[in-house]
């Protein structure tokens, strides 16, 4: 009898558990949804009868880059790959990090953008 209402409830809670989680989907969604229509209309706000959707910024600033060629290559992360078929010294290596030798079976390249 016991262990019945144990499974019963331990069914229950993982019933629960996916329905939380479903909710927490469909508020993501609709969430997005509203944001997409005031930014592809230009809206600052909408107002209902019984409530009122607006755009508002987040605490901290974001950027959004245009132009990767224009970002200091300071604030740039390169991604070194390396041919297992090949050696090359260490000082070829640590230089073709910083861009001044591209050693054979290396190809450095932009991996992502970051601001300080």
């Amino acid at each position: 009898m016991m262990e019945a209402r144990e499974q019963f409830c331990r069914s229950e809670a993982a019933r629960l558990s996916e329905r939380a989680r479903a909710a927490a989907g469909k508020v993501d969604r609709t969430k997005n949804m509203a944001l997409y229509y005031l930014l592809s209309r230009d809206l600052k706000k909408i107002e209902g009868h019984q409530f009122t959707l607006r755009v508002q910024k987040n605490s901290q600033d974001s950027v959004r880059i245009t132009d990767e060629a224009a970002v200091p290559k300071s604030y740039c992360r390169i991604d070194a790959r390396i041919s297992l078929h090949r050696k090359h010294s260490e000082l070829d290596m640590v230089l073709s990090l910083r861009g001044f030798v591209a050693p054979n079976g290396a190809t450095p390249r932009k991996r992502r953008v970051e601001t300080v």
